[in-house]
């Protein structure tokens, strides 16, 4: 009885995961086809990709320290009932200004490195673009 579910078992799963292994005439035409591809031109990704539309162009005239100052100050003011309406704007808006501060510093060194990559041969240049994407710490961004 065990083999007989054990064969079953393998003739399902066999029976599902064929159609996965055949390959299509696209794919079986490239194997028998042994030509290089030329390789396509490499894009430079964009900033305007990877960051929301409100930091594409991040504020520059805040300092780290103000709003750090500012976002400790709000917290302070939370603590109380009474001064809480005046603490959440607070912390609103220092946060704000720490992301328009992290988005600048990331920017520039974006375009640092896509200068950088210009100099680069184009085989090089896909690999410095996904280590560039990664130094900066960026993901593509979607609106969904």
């Amino acid at each position: 009885m065990k083999n007989f579910i054990a064969v079953c078992l393998l003739v399902l799963f066999m029976g599902y995961s064929l159609p996965a292994f055949a390959l299509s005439e696209e794919n079986s035409e490239h194997l028998r086809d042994n030509r290089v591809q030329p390789e396509e031109p490499v894009n430079a990704p964009r900033w305007t990709d990877y960051v929301p539309k409100k930091y594409e162009n991040p504020r520059t005239d805040f300092s780290r320290g103000s709003s750090i100052a500012e976002l400790v100050a709000g917290i302070v003011l939370t603590d109380l009932i009474i001064t809480c309406p005046i603490g959440i704007p607070m912390i609103c808006h220092s946060t704000t200004k720490l992301k328009n501060i992290s988005y600048a510093n990331k920017k520039d060194r974006f375009f640092e490195g896509l200068e950088e990559a210009e100099k680069l041969p184009a085989d090089e240049q896909k690999q410095y673009y996904e280590k560039l994407l990664k130094k900066c710490k960026m993901k593509e961004y979607h609106i969904d």
